[in-house]
């Protein structure tokens, strides 16, 4: 849903991102995750980031706090106002 409102917004067409050859950008997701292409837009447009900066892990189940939730919605908040 998120990408599906980023795209929206920057009037992009495009399939979802489909992994490039080489390290997975993210050890604990696996390109084949449903989630992948979603994971890859929010980190590409620095809306996310990987949860352990020393492993580099998504955490992609892990618990999410208020705080980064507010993080979250404030730059998504960004990206959406700079395709106005």
């Amino acid at each position: 849903m998120i990408e599906n409102i980023l795209k929206k917004a920057a009037g992009d067409n495009s399939q979802s991102a489909m992994p490039e050859e080489g390290a997975p950008p993210f050890p604990d997701l696996k390109s084949d995750h449903s989630s992948f292409s979603v994971v890859m837009t929010v980190s590409d447009k620095g809306i996310m980031r990987a949860r352990y900066l020393t492993t580099g892990e998504f955490s992609l189940l892990g618990p999410v706090s208020g705080v980064e939730t507010l993080l979250f919605i404030s730059k998504l908040k960004e990206n959406l106002m700079f395709y106005r």
